[in-house]
């Protein structure tokens, strides 16, 4: 309360409540800046970290669907040899990776679509010897003859009659063919992994002259790889 005979300043008194109102209204404003920062960032997290969270999660699930592959032995190491055009767009459902679907769509289009065999193996990576292997056991054993056989015990008695035959067949084929190159077909047609030193000493006993039946069979016991029954 002002007393009588007080003057008053009143530009002073002006001047100090324009500052309080000012100094009011600046922090209201620095509040709302805050809070539309804070929904821009909300809307930030939300807009690009979904797809980012998505394409990690794509990962995580395929890392996994490969390790139940390589469980199962169907898990294709070769998959960039892989140029068929179904593989290559629609990814999101063929994997190269998988060769239950790579042996099937194979198969299919030889026997459906007609194209050539030489086409057929060069668009799935596949040689002609897995191919008609696969064919037989596919006439054979239906979609079961496509999945591998259990494996055996590890070691020189996955190394029966039939793969003996397989082995003597590709070199025929190509003298140049490497212990890889076996290796995996031995793979993509039997289901069964073979150490290189194993192919590479059966490469040595074999000759490029054509065995028969009986011969090769004698030439397991002699090499002490032993038939077992493995059945292909």
């Amino acid at each position: 309360m002002i007393g009588k005979g007080c003057q008053v300043n009143y530009p002073a008194l002006s001047i100090r409540l324009c500052l309080k109102y000012f100094n009011i209204v600046c922090n209201m404003v620095n509040i709302l800046i805050l809070l539309i920062l804070i929904t821009i960032i909300g809307i930030n997290n939300l807009t690009y970290n979904r797809p980012i969270d998505y394409l990690m999660s794509m990962q995580n699930d395929k890392k996994i669907k490969h390790h139940h592959l390589k469980k199962a032995g169907l898990f294709n190491p070769n998959q960039e040899k892989v140029k068929e055009p179904l593989f290559l767009e629609h990814a999101n459902f063929f994997d190269p990776c998988d060769n239950l679907q790579i042996r099937y769509e194979m198969l299919r289009s030889h026997l459906i679509e007609s194209d050539s065999v030489v086409e057929v193996c060069r668009r799935f990576g596949l040689s002609r010897q897995s191919f008609y292997t696969l064919q037989e056991k596919f006439k054979q054993e239906g979609s079961a003859g496509l999945l591998p056989k259990k494996p055996g015990p590890r070691g020189p008695s996955k190394l029966t009659a039939e793969v003996l035959e397989f082995v003597q067949q590709s070199l025929q084929a190509d003298e140049k063919i490497s212990m890889e190159e076996i290796k995996s077909q031995i793979q993509q047609s039997f289901g069964v992994s073979l150490h290189r030193r194993t192919i590479e000493k059966l490469c040595k006993d074999l000759t490029l002259k054509k065995t028969p039946a009986d011969e090769t069979q004698g030439l397991c016991e002699k090499t002490g790889y032993g038939p077992t029954p493995f059945k292909v």
